[in-house]
């Protein structure tokens, strides 16, 4: 549905040289699907955009980088779920390949605590070269034995750190995966683009975990914490933190997904508006209140002049407002687009919207597309977007 999405965007632009990309609006009623898999397809598609909502920190690379490196050196033994998360993030700097057969080795052979601890291939030990060989053999036992040293000798000057010296550590270990991580940034950004921040973004990033180390610091430097404490300190902290990164360029497609930018979207005057996820149960919205209070209950209050919540009917009537509103924002086109199987694998249905909309044109009319119907060149636009081989 995104790939669609992102590659009719890139035919328009091609096809008519004075529409822009800030001519251009997707309206997304549900960004905790979407906006993951619109910043993948639109690094793909090379296309400019803007997401003005702020995003939580906790799903980036660098905080997530930072957040399994403490889970490792806070566990009293060795945690291969923890491992292999900080292993496979690009922010630790291990070679992806070599770190997928690892991961496959330790499932086969249920590699756990004290087996980190162990060689994985030795050249005079023919029982253990048969179990590592099919994984890279050699290279998994470099591998091993290079994080395993580089963790054991963090968790070495950990030992009895106040929090003041912990941050220090922990910083400095961070600054050094940095340069090398910056390295992979630029190299896959010129590339294509992919499972990467982009650089304002990182620097933002940087910047905040750096801040919140300093007032960690300000405030129990001289304290003596054990690892795990500070471990839950940090997850805290970071869990509040949000971060949202300026448009590189004016010329940006603009996502719209919070309540307030939806109700506006008409006053943009956008020309071509994507609405994706017009699925039943989404278009509309199902309706739930969350008020402790009845609906008769809430009824009786307004009646003396209290108001402590919107009643059922105010927030269906505020839900067709959104929709009417994403439906009359274009001035030249309008795309509803929906998933075969939903963000829960389910198959899912169109909205009533949809059959209505196609009520009002002929039966002939080339107003319906269906996935069935489409070939390649409707999705691929660009030599990154395109399926390998």
């Amino acid at each position: 549905e995104i790939e669609y999405i992102c590659a009719e965007i890139y035919r328009l632009l091609k096809k008519y040289p004075d529409m822009q990309c800030r001519d251009i609006a997707i309206a997304v009623k549900d960004p905790a699907v979407y906006r993951p898999l619109l910043e993948r397809a639109f690094a793909r598609y090379r296309l400019p955009y803007d997401i003005a909502a702020e995003k939580s920190v906790l799903h980036t690379e660098l905080i997530r980088c930072f957040l399994s490196l403490l889970e490792i050196l806070s566990a009293s033994r060795w945690n291969t779920d923890a491992i292999l998360k900080y292993l496979k993030n690009s922010f630790s700097g291990f070679d992806g390949e070599t770190v997928a057969m690892l991961e496959h080795f330790c499932f086969t052979w249920s590699i756990e605590h004290d087996d980190w601890s162990k060689p994985f291939y030795e050249p005079e030990n023919q029982e253990l070269n048969q179990r590592s060989e099919p994984f890279g053999g050699q290279a998994l036992e470099s591998l091993r034995n290079k994080l395993i040293s580089e963790l054991q000798n963090l968790k070495n000057q950990c030992q009895d750190a106040d929090v003041r010296k912990l941050c220090r550590i922990l910083y400095q270990h961070m600054d050094g995966k940095r340069e090398a991580y910056e390295k992979i940034l630029s190299r896959k950004q010129n590339a294509q683009g992919l499972e990467v921040l982009q650089q304002n973004e990182f620097t933002t990033l940087w910047n905040l975990l750096g801040d919140t180390m300093n007032t960690v610091v300000r405030n129990m430097g001289s304290l003596q914490m054990p690892l795990k404490h500070l471990s839950q300190v940090f997850l805290m902290l970071l869990k509040s933190s949000s971060f949202s990164v300026p448009p590189e360029t004016l010329d940006s497609v603009r996502v719209v997904e919070t309540l307030d930018e939806l109700m506006t979207v008409r006053l943009n005057s956008p020309c071509v508006v994507f609405a994706p996820g017009v699925s039943d149960g989404t278009y509309p919205g199902e309706i739930q209140s969350h008020s402790v209070f009845s609906q008769q209950e809430l009824r009786q209050l307004e009646t003396q002049h209290i108001k402590i919540s919107h009643l059922l009917p105010e927030l269906y009537s505020d839900e067709l407002l959104i929709i009417n509103k994403i439906l009359a924002a274009p001035s030249e086109r309008l795309y509803l687009t929906y998933p075969e199987i939903n963000a829960a694998h389910e198959l899912a249905s169109p909205s009533v919207i949809i059959g209505e909309i196609l009520r009002i044109f002929p039966k002939d009319a080339p107003v319906l597309k269906l996935q069935k119907d489409m070939l390649l060149s409707d999705y691929a636009w660009t030599k990154a977007a395109a399926p390998p081989g």
